[in-house]
């Protein structure tokens, strides 16, 4: 007898990766039509997700906002070519610059061949201390030691190599003096001088202080060459007691290994002319206005001067050509009245963080409560990117002057891509907003009633 159910079919089994692609495009299936039907049950889901892409925006596109908002400028100095001023500067006995100028309107009148002196401080042993002479003696009180010094710019760390790698800024000093004259020292002054291209030595700012005998000074304006320095130490004693400061120590020489954040090629090209000058003589007749005129000149070619009749200053950018300088007016130009671009993007991505919140709020209760929520961010949104955008094209106008043009030293046009792709995100915050904004007034509920639980 034959048994039928050996010939009964088995059912295949399934392939697990047709089975698991299958499930998964159900589940595509199913959250795509999901979604997309959710716009029919919640006519207020497009606005909610256009009002929330303003935060997904602005903080995505970070990385091009943060180079926009360092070249944006509030102001910069140009120079004012009518007010040329025309300077011979010649040495005097003393080896001290006389300044002669050519002419000079002062107070609406018009001087020519105003002589400048150097205006030198009168050094007596009551302020001797705050300048790099040795101290005088003082009757009843006994000197303090001579000390010396060593003054290195210290290693940060080493390469690969074993190399030491310098710090830009810092130098570390150490004052050698006995223990026993070290109790009678109040302060170190430290007095730095750079040898400028006329091989004389002049001094570099004002001294450092320090209270130890071992210390780092921060020092940003040293480079390399072609310029040559050196410092001086000077143990200045205790104002109550029996002693008074020391005499300056021998001269160190600076060696500079990497130059101070500050420095550049021309910094110290005046050098030897810097100072406080006063009124010596004019030709022709002299008033008051012109004998209250004061120049002061820095070591990088600054020169200040009082305008009128010595109540107001103006700034002037020196050139040298030998022993003739000229002098041109530095006007300040204002492009925005303050920095908008930083405080705009800060405030805009706080604002875009909220507008999330807000649409979730709005997706839920659809009420006009949030619309006007939404209304005052979207508001606030369109005012800051008003003003980023402003503060963006108005830098780019002063760098496309013809006269007086903007400089800057990183670009030579705001307008690079960076600038483009944040000012995209920005107006399409703005976009998106307004857009959601819209929606939300057409569809919001207006029958919805709080109710108190």
């Amino acid at each position: 007898m034959n048994d039928q159910n050996r010939y009964e079919e088995v059912p295949q089994k399934e392939n697990k990766f047709a089975k698991a692609m299958k499930a998964f495009g159900k589940y595509l299936k199913f959250v795509f039509v999901d979604f997309f039907n959710s716009f029919k049950y919640n006519n207020m889901k497009l606005a909610a997700i256009l009002f929330a892409m303003p935060g997904i925006l602005l903080g995505f596109f970070m990385f091009a906002h943060v180079p926009t908002i360092r070249n944006v400028t509030v102001s910069y100095d140009s120079e004012d070519l009518n007010s040329k001023m025309d300077i011979t500067a010649t040495e005097d006995t003393d080896n001290n610059y006389i300044l002669t100028i050519a002419k000079y309107n002062v107070n609406g009148k018009d001087y020519t061949n105003i002589v400048m002196e150097l205006d030198k401080p009168e050094i007596t042993t009551e302020n001797q201390d705050d300048y790099p002479v040795d101290s005088a003696e003082i009757s009843g009180k006994t000197q303090i030691a001579t000390p010396t010094m060593s003054f290195v710019q210290r290693v940060s760390s080493y390469d690969d190599n074993g190399d030491p790698v310098y710090s830009q800024n810092e130098y570390s000093v150490v004052v050698n003096l006995d223990e026993e004259e070290q109790v009678h020292v109040a302060k170190y002054e430290v007095f730095i001088f750079v040898t400028a291209k006329n091989n004389k030595d002049y001094q570099l700012g004002n001294y450092y202080t320090f209270a130890n005998t071992e210390t780092v000074l921060n020092i940003s304006n040293l480079g390399k060459s072609p310029y040559k320095y050196k410092a001086v130490v000077k143990a200045i004693a205790q104002t109550s007691g029996d002693y008074y400061s020391s005499n300056l120590s021998e001269a160190v020489e600076i060696t500079v290994n990497a130059s101070g954040t500050s420095y550049s090629e021309k910094n110290f090209d005046f050098v030897q002319y810097q100072g406080d000058y006063k009124f010596k003589s004019v030709d022709g007749d002299s008033t008051d206005d012109i004998k209250k005129f004061k120049m002061t000149i820095d070591p990088d070619g600054t020169a200040t001067y009082n305008d009128v009749a010595g109540n107001s200053s103006k700034n002037g950018k020196l050139e040298a050509n030998g022993s003739a300088l000229t002098s041109v007016d530095l006007i300040t130009i204002y492009i925005i009245p303050f920095d908008f671009a930083g405080i705009s993007i800060f405030f805009l991505t706080l604002l875009g963080f909220l507008n999330v919140f807000l649409s979730l709020e709005l997706s839920k209760k659809k009420n006009f409560g949030t619309v006007i929520k939404c209304s005052i961010t979207t508001a606030l949104i369109c005012i800051l990117a008003g003003l980023y955008v402003y503060s963006i094209f108005a830098t780019q106008a002063a760098m496309d002057r013809k006269e007086n043009a903007l400089s800057l030293a990183s670009t030579t046009s705001i307008l690079d891509t960076n600038a483009y792709i944040s000012m995209i995100a920005v107006i399409a915050a703005c976009v998106f907003s307004l857009a959601g904004l819209v929606l939300a007034f057409i569809n919001y509920d207006r029958t919805y009633e709080k109710v108190d639980r």
